[in-house]
């Protein structure tokens, strides 16, 4: 799966985030970090509010929190968090930027081991096998699931919706 040719071949939506990535000199700024455009846009899964995600790897957060700072920082909405997610320190930072919020995840981590990345792949991988479930799946979301719940109440994964959908993953051996 390769996000950028998701995003280029995508939607109007699609196509203006890349633009955007690109404005914001994402690509370029973080190259050590490796930056994907993630979650829900780049699968059209997305809700007229959904955010821009993008994922990154870092061995020093508060480093790169200082990057964003500098970058983002005087964007509207700005703020950034460390915090541990599921034992592992991570760090965000959200902004507005262009009528669209944004969310940049770090954690030292390869984006491809992440979990968002992870679960997005999955999603993929099941819209591919089954195009129909897109638009049950969008249901879904408007009527309040997170996605990784909307896809596990589809295919009745039962238990935590994320870890629910790494082990369907791993089950179909995609990851």
């Amino acid at each position: 799966m390769n996000v950028m040719d998701l995003l280029r071949k995508g939607s109007e939506k699609q196509r203006h985030v890349l633009q955007l990535f690109h404005e914001l000199n994402i690509a370029a700024q973080f190259k050590e970090n490796h930056p994907v455009i993630c979650g829900t846009i780049p699968l059209g899964i997305d809700l007229e509010d959904s955010d821009v995600d993008v994922i990154m790897q870092t061995k020093d957060l508060s480093l790169l929190i200082k990057k964003w700072e500098c970058l983002y920082g005087d964007f509207s909405n700005f703020k950034t968090v460390e915090k541990y997610i599921r034992g592992r320190k991570i760090a965000k930072a959200n902004f507005r930027y262009a009528g669209l919020e944004w969310e940049l995840f770090a954690q030292n981590q390869p984006v491809t081991e992440q979990n968002a990345w992870l679960h997005m792949f999955i999603e993929y991988r099941i819209l591919r096998e089954d195009p129909s479930l897109k638009l049950i799946i969008l249901q879904k979301k408007k009527d309040g699931f997170s996605t990784e719940a909307a896809f596990c109440d589809q295919l009745e994964i039962e238990g935590d919706p994320y870890e629910g959908l790494l082990a369907y993953g791993k089950k179909k051996g995609w990851i």
